[in-house]
């Protein structure tokens, strides 16, 4: 794994070779219990995140920012599902889910994304911590915690919300 703060250096002296990879990385949602039942409020999380601004100051990797679970370079999806980072549909869908689940922002800030431990990782989660603090007003908790744990509980179904990918 290159560090995130040496990609562009590497590029610019051209020590950096980036080859086409099919990936996807995506947030498990644990819809079983809490406000996160709530179809609306996993739109507007969706809708909220800019994809191309993660790509272009973490990821740095020239990806194309992903808008459905199957790489587009795959042929399969021929439009993006929706549009990404779009905080005006964002903000409508959460505005009738707080209605809708009889909620304020602040009640959300229980909500935990967790993340297997590593620096990518580290500074995904600080991004969409940090877009939907700012789209929403509410902050959500980062959990990184170590790989064989991160698996045993996603299989356990043990998370608010999860970092994970293809």
């Amino acid at each position: 794994t290159i560090p995130i703060d040496a990609i562009q250096s590497l590029k610019s002296q051209e020590k950096l070779q980036v080859a086409p990879v099919l990936a996807t990385q995506w947030i498990r949602v644990n819809i079983t219990q809490g406000p996160l039942r709530s179809t609306k409020l996993r739109k507007a999380l969706a809708y909220a995140i800019d994809r191309q601004a993660i790509v272009d100051h973490i990821a740095q990797g020239n990806q194309i920012p992903a808008t459905g679970i199957v790489p587009v370079a795959m042929g399969l999806q021929k439009e993006p599902l929706f549009k990404d980072g779009d905080l005006s549909k964002a903000q409508d869908l959460f505005g009738e889910a707080l209605e809708d689940l009889k909620i304020s922002p602040d009640q959300l800030s229980s909500l935990t994304l967790m993340y297997a431990s590593a620096e990518r990782n580290h500074l995904m989660a600080q991004a969409i911590q940090e877009q939907w603090r700012q789209a929403f007003g509410f902050q959500i908790a980062l959990e990184p915690v170590e790989s064989k744990v991160f698996f045993d509980r996603v299989s356990k179904k043990n998370y608010t919300l999860s970092l994970g990918n293809w």
